[in-house]
């Protein structure tokens, strides 16, 4: 796929978005399952891969082209998609914070932030199921 220069974005099909959506709903279980068990690091880093990967199936639809540069500038690109993508990005917004956190830093994650990354991971994908139904 072909990058777009100025939006760093590529070209995707609406096609493409079932499989983002598929693993929006994987990281989405496995962030649950992981708070079950109180792995807060994980459920935090799976909530925000699941919000991204919902965020990328609204994209693949809405848009046809998913950001592919630096994280921060997706919520803007998602938004532009409507009611869902508004969602979206107001839920990368809340957990995009939390991946370096969640990923490279030794400093633990506290449940409460675990608990809150769930909540905005379960809305985007909420919002791409909507969007993929329609």
């Amino acid at each position: 796929m072909a990058e777009s220069g100025a939006r760093r974005t590529v070209r995707a099909a609406p096609g493409d978005g079932p499989a983002y959506l598929a693993k929006a709903h994987e990281y989405l279980e496995a962030a649950e399952d992981a708070f079950g068990r109180d792995n807060f690091v994980a459920a935090a880093g799976n909530a925000v891969h699941a919000t991204i990967a919902g965020a990328d199936a609204v994209a693949s639809v809405r848009l046809r082209s998913r950001w592919k540069s630096d994280h921060p500038g997706a919520a803007e690109h998602v938004a532009a998609a409507g009611l869902e993508g508004e969602q979206c990005a107001l839920s990368l917004r809340r957990v995009l914070p939390l991946k370096h956190q969640a990923e490279y830093d030794a400093v633990p994650m506290a449940p409460a932030k675990a608990r809150g990354a769930i909540r905005a991971a379960s809305q985007a994908v909420a919002a791409a199921d909507r969007t993929l139904a329609r």
